[in-house]
């Protein structure tokens, strides 16, 4: 089971990559809403918290969502600073 939650945790982070690739390339991220990218990371921070504090350090889940945010906080750099 073990495994099947890194597999998990992994399809899960490289999910958002097609869309950070595009970000970067396009120099922004006018096509995303800035409310989806707060609430997602606000899920996502909220959720990594409970995990911490009901199931320790759960590792498949933890790494999924540490990718997911540094996915997201690409997305908010070029949607707060898009380049010109």
């Amino acid at each position: 089971m073990k495994i099947l939650g890194y597999i998990a945790g992994i399809l899960l982070a490289i999910c958002s990559l097609p869309q950070v690739y595009k970000v970067i390339k396009d120099g922004n991220s006018n096509g995303i809403s800035i409310w989806f990218l707060l609430i997602w990371v606000s899920g996502n921070i909220s959720m990594q918290v409970y995990v911490i504090n009901t199931r320790g350090w759960d590792f498949p889940y933890l790494i999924s969502a540490w990718f997911s945010d540094i996915c997201i906080f690409i997305m908010l750099k070029y949607k707060l600073y898009p380049r010109k």
